[in-house]
């Protein structure tokens, strides 16, 4: 019987909004879509970053020693993970900064991995050659 039938207010949206919002949070983002920066201190030029790109060169002087990584990254369950020169790979706090790793001289690989609950993963190759004089 439609007569008995509560009719919803229609300038109630408080429901209807809270239960988008609850789908945004609940989403997730592909590993190819969750970060948006990856920063080298000291300041590496690699040109700008883009998500698409996924391999990167450049050459430091040899007074640059080691480094840290910042980047910036969104999604529920999102991981970044960093790995130097094949050694362990160690979380990056979202929109945080990396413990310091030593530079060898001459060639050094930084590999920076997002992995999204969904089982994507985007990997970042970053090759920093280390002056040797």
């Amino acid at each position: 019987d439609q007569a008995s039938r509560p009719v919803p207010n229609p300038a109630d949206t408080s429901t209807a909004i809270a239960t988008f919002n609850d789908r945004i949070n609940e989403a997730t983002i592909p590993a190819a879509a969750a970060v948006s920066a990856i920063a080298f201190t000291p300041n590496i030029n690699f040109g700008l970053f883009n998500p698409n790109v996924d391999s990167y060169t450049a050459t430091v002087a040899k007074k640059i020693s080691a480094i840290s990584l910042t980047t910036n990254f969104t999604g529920n369950g999102i991981t970044v993970k960093i790995s130097v020169n094949n050694g362990p790979q160690k979380a990056i706090p979202q929109s945080g900064k990396s413990e310091t790793y030593a530079l060898a001289v001459g060639s050094n690989t930084v590999v920076v991995r997002a992995t999204s609950p969904d089982g994507s993963v985007q990997q970042y190759l970053f090759t920093i050659t280390r002056a040797s004089s």
